[in-house]
């Protein structure tokens, strides 16, 4: 009997032996890895003002450049151009004028800084691709243009410094898009509903897709072209006063092909039909960057003064030149 005392004493000490080697194997293995301490985070902040260089909106009141809150735009940061690394700044308000932008995340050289707007366009590499679509444009009311921050594409100039800084420097901003402004007077003895307004060319004159790439500052390529392009009016339709005042309208549009040799059509769409378009030869259209060519090109407004009668339309086209480098712009008033 002292035997089995004994081997039974033994065999339990064995197995206590046991099980504290495997306690202390699964307390090993659970021990979580020691977490890397974070890298330091800054915030970021960059300061947009309104200078001759920059024109990066249209206010329908002072047509000067304008953000909305909520605004994103892309902006790279790196030690050169070839090392700059992608990061979406926002602003919280917005503003006329300037606005200030803000990114916080881990620290970065940021000597050379460029940016592209808008941040949720396809980005690839440096490249960004944006649609502006041919049909589908709303503007919700007249004399309002907050339509147009979701296909007015813009790259800024690239800045090197010497040194890296939380606080970036003002980027000068170019439109890469064309505005079509409608100036519609109701000179009739009633009201007018107008559902649409639509430009046509004889031929494939527009396009729907641009491509820029960043530091550009030109639409370095567009593809997907069609024969017209349209600006809806609220839903169904916005009501036009006999009043004999002035409404706005903008249509966003991307660099056309050369208009040379094209017939353009301008037509206003009411939900009971077409009011009289008008014809407009592509030669019409002014030869804006004297590079030769008769087209609609990035960074200029097209005033189009469009007066509804009875049963006519009477228009008046103006090219909006100069803008882009800081000139008055004077709205021409009939």
């Amino acid at each position: 009997m002292k035997k089995e005392r004994k081997t039974l004493q033994f065999l339990i000490i064995l197995l206590a032996c046991a099980q504290a080697l495997t306690w202390q194997g699964c307390t090993q293995e659970d021990t979580p890895m020691a977490t890397p301490p974070a890298m330091p985070h800054t915030t970021y902040e960059l300061h947009l003002h309104d200078t001759a260089a920059t024109r990066v909106s249209v206010d329908e009141n002072s047509y000067r450049f304008r953000w909305d809150a909520g605004d994103q735009i892309t902006v790279w940061m790196g030690s050169d151009f070839d090392t700059a690394q992608p990061y979406a700044f926002s602003t919280a308000d917005g503003g006329m004028g300037s606005a200030h932008f803000k990114y916080t995340g881990p620290e970065t050289d940021n000597r050379t800084c460029f940016a592209l707007y808008p941040a949720n366009g396809q980005l690839t590499g440096h490249t960004l691709t944006w649609e502006v679509p041919a049909t589908n444009i709303v503007q919700a009311d007249f004399n309002q243009s907050r339509h147009l921050h979701h296909y007015r594409a813009m790259a800024s100039n690239v800045v090197n410094r010497s040194e890296s800084s939380a606080t970036l420097p003002n980027l000068h901003f170019r439109q890469l898009t064309g505005l079509l402004i409608f100036r519609l007077t109701n000179n009739g003895e009633r009201p007018r509903t107008i559902s649409a307004i639509r430009i046509e060319s004889t031929r494939h004159t527009f396009y729907t897709q641009g491509q820029c790439d960043a530091g550009s500052e030109t639409a370095t390529q567009t593809s997907g072209a069609v024969s017209a392009v349209s600006l809806k009016l609220g839903n169904g339709g916005l009501e036009l006063p006999a009043d004999k005042k002035t409404y706005m309208a903008y249509l966003p549009i991307l660099p056309t092909a050369d208009l040379q040799g094209a017939m353009l059509n301008v037509v206003i769409e009411t939900p009971t039909g077409e009011l009289n378009s008008f014809t407009l030869n592509g030669e019409e259209v002014g030869d804006a960057d004297g590079n030769g060519k008769h087209d609609f090109a990035a960074s200029y407004y097209y005033l189009f003064n469009l007066s509804l009668k009875e049963s006519n339309l009477i228009w008046d086209m103006d090219n909006m030149v100069g803008w882009q480098e800081g000139e008055t712009v004077e709205i021409p008033v009939d």
